[in-house]
């Protein structure tokens, strides 16, 4: 069980309640390479770095990119780990479909490569839940067509942000996710 958070000087209080809710890794994104924070918890505690330019790369470090209009070049160049929030983007939807942030091209050029997340900071934030639900659903389905890993994490910036494992498979079960497809969600995988 693997949750992602993205600290703001709240390191420890976010691993703890990790380890409340039941998780046994936890990723921390920085914008820089940093050593991961100092834990007695049984938790296995990892770091990555957020990638802002396509082709830019960390040797043996888990690269984060959040979803832009540059999302081909990053897959493209280098492509990251984890690719999140592409049901942000700012073009409307039309009548026929959403307007979800991916398409077939970036599926399957991302299938193997780069791993897809949903955020769920982002559907706590998020002001127009319903499009933005309706986006992830389609994506699911798009991910799930083109063979793309899936993941769920909270991407939390404070600990009352994170829900537990538990809470997100119901949550992405109901949006579409199939049973498999949500056990597989909590782990990064290893052919990255």
């Amino acid at each position: 069980m693997l949750d992602i958070v993205i600290p703001q000087n709240n390191e420890q209080e976010l691993v703890e309640m990790a380890y409340r809710l039941g998780y046994k890794q936890l990723l921390v994104l920085y914008q820089k390479p940093t050593p991961p924070p100092a834990t007695e918890l049984p938790l296995k505690v990892m770091t990555g770095v957020f990638v802002t330019k396509p082709a830019q790369h960390y040797q043996n470090t888990i690269t984060t990119a959040k979803s832009s209009a540059q999302d081909r070049a990053f897959i493209e160049h280098k492509p990251p780990t984890v690719m999140y929030d592409f049901e942000l983007t700012e073009n409307p939807d039309t009548m026929h479909h959403r307007t979800s942030g991916l398409n077939h091209v970036l599926c399957t050029l991302a299938a193997g490569k780069t791993s897809v997340y949903f955020s769920f900071h982002t559907i706590l934030t998020a002001p127009h839940t319903p499009r933005l639900l309706g986006r992830m659903m389609q994506n699911i389905v798009l991910c799930r067509k083109y063979k793309v890993h899936m993941g769920i994490a909270s991407f939390a910036s404070a600990p009352f942000q994170m829900r537990s494992p538990h809470d997100l498979k119901s949550y992405f079960t109901l949006l579409g996710m199939r049973a498999e497809e949500v056990k597989k969600a909590f782990t990064l995988p290893t052919s990255h």
